[in-house]
């Protein structure tokens, strides 16, 4: 199938000429092709959704690129649906307990809250924990952000304290589809029918900051079939110095409130049910 559109589709034009015309064999290979494209957006394989990231990378598709993305996008809907499960009785009173995680989107709820007091408690506690991610002199004065590897690991320390005690394990650079890492890959029940969710982690002045979330959280990350297209977005926020050019053609973000909005704003309406993006404010003030 995919290798018919790539045959096919070059040659074509997705859209059809108004008024009066007469079909010639290329309107019939892109209507072939079109009806190609739609059969694999109905497919909840895993390697249905590698297909589109294939064809989405070639070159010669470039006027295909939005009947793609279209169909990608229900792809996932697609897929999502097929592998839902309800949950059993037991995890829903698991849930209602405050207990261990049920689900993908239990565990995703329970970190977002986690993750949401520790950014509280850096920034308004009385022991400013937002300098953990700082470089800092001989006198412990701030000087310049950790790398973007050293602030992933202090956060990893104060979640693996609060996830212990629900036997959930958080752990750097796990492995998911195409040999892509996230930064953290936090799961419960083990390989064998557990779940995960994964955390992609950027500073406000990485140069992928507006397109990871797509390309990597939700591209490569989110769709595990254990993730079930739950997935976090966090971003340390140092002042704002040093960002990329803004990917919603506005002008740099002056707060981490205001970027955690943005980005937020760039999710689709189902992506948003999903897909968490959190700000952590480590600005000095």
């Amino acid at each position: 199938m995919i290798l018919l559109i790539r045959l096919l589709a070059p040659h074509a034009s997705p859209e059809r000429p108004t008024g009066a015309y007469r079909v010639s064999s290329a309107m019939n290979a892109a209507d072939f092709a079109r009806s190609l494209i739609s059969r694999l957006g109905a497919c909840p394989t895993v390697s249905a959704a590698k297909a589109f990231d294939e064809l989405l990378a070639f070159s010669g598709l470039s006027a295909w690129r939005g009947e793609l993305r279209h169909h990608r996008e229900a792809q996932r809907i697609v897929s999502r649906e097929a592998h839902f499960r309800r949950p059993q009785v037991s995890e829903v009173v698991r849930t209602l307990a405050n207990a261990e995680p049920a689900n993908a989107a239990d565990l995703q709820a329970l970190l977002v809250q986690h993750l949401g007091d520790m950014a509280c408690e850096d920034r308004n506690g009385n022991t400013t924990g937002y300098r953990r991610y700082w470089n800092v002199d001989s006198y412990g004065r701030p000087e310049a952000p950790r790398p973007e590897n050293d602030c992933r690991d202090r956060l990893l320390e104060l979640m693996r304290e609060r996830l212990r005690p629900i036997s959930v394990d958080a752990q750097p650079e796990c492995e998911y589809r195409e040999n892509k890492r996230a930064d953290i890959r936090v799961f419960f029940g083990g390989k064998s029918g557990g779940f995960n969710v994964p955390i992609e982690i950027k500073r406000n002045s990485h140069p992928d900051l507006w397109s990871a979330l797509h390309g990597q959280l939700i591209a490569h990350y989110a769709c595990d079939p254990g993730a079930d297209g739950y997935g976090i977005y966090l971003v340390f926020w140092f002042g704002g110095t040093g960002m990329p050019t803004a990917a919603d053609g506005g002008k740099p973000s002056h707060s981490a409130a205001e970027l955690e909005e943005r980005l937020t704003a760039t999710l689709g309406a189902e992506e948003r049910q999903r897909i968490s993006v959190i700000v952590m404010d480590c600005s000095l003030h």
